[in-house]
């Protein structure tokens, strides 16, 4: 985050630097975790990560070329449950996907 920037005004921001998307509003924080990163000049640095649901009308994604992100993609709700991720992950995707249910119908 940049001085004086809260994790949603981050958020919006990178998302924006990072994938291109503009059109990005905040439906809701779904939750944060904290884990130790590896800082070859500072060593052990303990991070914190806010996860939001998002949701945007743009369908393409254009990834920054110098960001930290090798690739990214869209995914069909079907497909999630396919995904390697982090076991941590598992619980604010789901809810994530609750929350979209229950509004969308």
């Amino acid at each position: 985050m940049e001085p004086g920037e809260d994790a949603k005004g981050g958020a919006l921001r990178e998302v924006k630097e990072e994938l291109g998307l503009n059109q990005l509003k905040i439906e809701k924080e779904l939750g944060s975790n904290d884990y130790i990163a590896y800082d070859p000049e500072k060593g052990q640095l303990k991070k914190s990560v806010v996860y939001f649901l998002a949701v945007t009308p743009e369908k393409e994604l254009n990834l920054e070329k110098s960001g930290g992100l090798d690739n990214a993609k869209w995914f069909e709700e079907n497909e999630i449950e396919n995904l390697k991720i982090y076991d941590d992950l598992k619980p604010i995707i789901n809810q994530a996907i609750e929350w979209l249910s229950t509004t969308q119908n």
